[in-house]
């Protein structure tokens, strides 16, 4: 087997469409988070989890509500590293799966402002 991205190739694609770029992000480390009945929440990386429908970041890492007492973390340029044991050592307690694998990011620059986006 030979590990492919998204888009199937060895590396991360980029693709522009008039002032539009489209790049995989192959080095984005994603694990979800569950806090497990009576336990308290965490603030891992150091960051204050964030309430329904938000999404808060700090110094290269993310968290994103997924549902109650539930959050995606995403880490920049850890996708190679075992992050779901990483972020389990700083959320004690709580159900961490690791999600790398199972979702593309994908970074969208606009050289031409904000029209080709909006």
């Amino acid at each position: 087997l030979r590990p492919i991205t998204a888009l199937g190739a060895a590396l991360p694609r980029l693709s522009s469409f008039g002032g539009l770029e489209i790049r995989e992000n192959a080095g984005l480390a994603l694990a979800s988070l569950a806090l497990r009945f009576g336990t308290a929440e965490p603030t891992p990386f150091g960051l204050a989890l964030p309430g329904p429908g938000r999404w808060i970041a700090g110094q290269g890492v993310a968290a994103l509500w997924t549902g109650p007492d539930q959050w995606m973390i995403e880490y920049e340029g850890r996708a190679e590293l075992d992050f779901a044991a990483e972020l389990k050592q700083r959320a004690p307690g709580c159900s961490v799966t690791e999600q790398t694998d199972g979702w593309v990011a994908f970074e969208i620059v606009s050289r031409a402002g904000s029209r080709p986006v909006e």
